[in-house]
């Protein structure tokens, strides 16, 4: 008895070839995601720093300097490297409404984790504006 001739084409190798292929552009997409979450992850963290110092130096006896220190303690908690805070100059005689700033900026080429060299000199700033109580 005699098995019929498989008639398919040889396919040996054509995965190999497909991995060759697809694999460099999955690895740029990955890494690409990955960076762009890490930007918006610094995006939302200098607003969140932002916002806890203006509403530091906005209530009842907040200065500048009070604002700026919380501003450094948190970016230090949160491993933030080459941010700079600047901040409306406010002292404790500061009279109620007025509007206070509070802006962080930071470079995205110092907090990535991966290749930086796409980030170059870019940087990302955040700032949140209160009325003095």
């Amino acid at each position: 008895v005699r098995r019929p001739v498989c008639s398919r084409p040889q396919r040996r190798g054509a995965a190999l070839v497909e991995l060759a292929v697809c694999l460099p552009m999955m690895l740029i997409i990955t890494l690409g995601a990955i960076e762009t979450a890490n930007a918006i992850f610094l995006k939302q963290c200098l607003t969140s720093i932002a916002y806890e110092g203006a509403r530091l130096a906005s209530g009842p006896g907040g200065t500048t300097a009070d604002a700026q220190t919380l501003c450094q303690q948190l970016l230090t908690a949160r491993k933030i490297n080459g941010a700079t805070v600047s901040c409306t100059s406010i002292t404790a005689s500061t009279a109620a409404g007025t509007p206070i700033t509070v802006q962080v900026t930071a470079t995205v080429d110092n907090n990535s984790i991966g290749i930086s060299k796409y980030f170059k000199s870019r940087s990302l700033s955040a700032s949140a504006t209160m009325a003095r109580m």
